[in-house]
């Protein structure tokens, strides 16, 4: 396997293996993928992107208000 990778998620140095894919991250952080949009340096990113050295990582939260309820 190769070297770590390190990222930087909203401003904090993270460190993760490599091939490690947002689907993964996602999990690791505990976050809910159909609530949370991933965005990889400013363009938002499929689960099935790869992350490498030096991306920086922003979550942004997704809810859905219906009328009336």
């Amino acid at each position: 396997m190769g070297s770590l990778i390190q990222v930087e998620i909203e401003g904090q140095v993270l460190t993760l293996r490599p091939f490690t894919r947002v689907s993964d991250l996602l999990r690791e952080m505990g976050l809910h993928p159909e609530a949370t949009l991933v965005v990889v340096n400013g363009r938002p990113a499929p689960e099935r992107m790869y992350l490498s050295q030096g991306d920086r990582i922003e979550f942004v939260k997704v809810t859905i208000h219906f009328p009336g309820v």
